[in-house]
């Protein structure tokens, strides 16, 4: 069967490792991000995959980019097309300190924009007697924390959209799944280039399974459920989080 990922934010982080591990998959992978000299240094590691530039900020470059995906790929021979909803951006402050313009640029980046891409590649997933979608959510999508306001709304406001379009999809055998990271290590994080021993085992010890995460937990959600034998199972918000939640 020959599979296709078409993954957002895979310049590096989460991203990046997904297209590195579905790649080993012999999945062909298309590389989105807005950075692309990073997006080529992860084609170079990744057998038989493509960079494309894509702001999820600006329409006309999602439109413009959707449009050549699916004139290239609508007639293709491939089989299973797995859609990989992964850039973000946060922007941590107080509410009080928060700008609107903060709220707009992190609900256009972390929802809007995926919103659109999704939809105008519809038609290409359609196409597929099953086809899957999955959106990198979070845990604060679920469980907020203090200074992350308008982040936690996109990310909720993230899940619920994943549940609708499960259930507006299925008619089509297309799956919808989120997974909700935890605290992973990749340069999303503040803490990503310290060396503070400490801050470290403390965010260890915060973490019921004795560690934060790394970028591979949750390309190994992301392999599952877009395993082709994954076939019945849609519309669930998936905690990879060391068990945070639970806390």
């Amino acid at each position: 069967m020959k599979k296709l990922a078409i993954i957002t934010g895979a310049s590096s982080g989460i991203g990046q490792q997904i297209a590195l591990d579905l790649a080993k998959q012999d999945y062909k992978c298309l590389l989105l991000g807005r950075n692309i000299t990073k997006l080529k240094n992860t084609e170079t590691k990744c057998y038989q995959s493509e960079s494309y530039m894509l702001d999820l900020t600006s329409e006309k470059q999602i439109l413009t980019t959707t449009t050549e995906i699916v004139k290239v790929y609508l007639h293709s021979d491939f089989e299973h097309i797995v859609l990989i909803n992964n850039a973000g951006i946060v922007e941590r402050n107080s509410f009080v300190n928060t700008s609107i313009d903060s709220w707009k640029h992190q609900f256009q980046t972390n929802l809007f924009g995926p919103v659109l891409f999704t939809q105008k590649l519809l038609e290409l997933l359609k196409s597929r007697t099953s086809s899957k979608i999955i959106n990198i959510s979070s845990t604060l999508g679920v469980k907020p924390i203090t200074d992350t306001s308008a982040y936690s709304a996109t990310k909720a406001a993230m899940n619920n959209w994943t549940q609708s379009l499960a259930l507006e999809l299925a008619k089509f055998n297309i799956q919808v799944n989120a997974i909700c990271p935890g605290i992973i290590e990749t340069p999303l994080q503040d803490f990503y280039q310290t060396q503070d021993k400490t801050l470290r085992q403390n965010l260890n010890s915060l973490q019921p399974l004795g560690r934060i995460g790394q970028s591979s937990d949750i390309s190994a959600a992301v392999q599952f459920l877009a395993d082709p034998n994954t076939s019945w199972l849609t519309g669930t918000i998936i905690p990879v989080d060391g068990g945070i939640l639970l806390g």
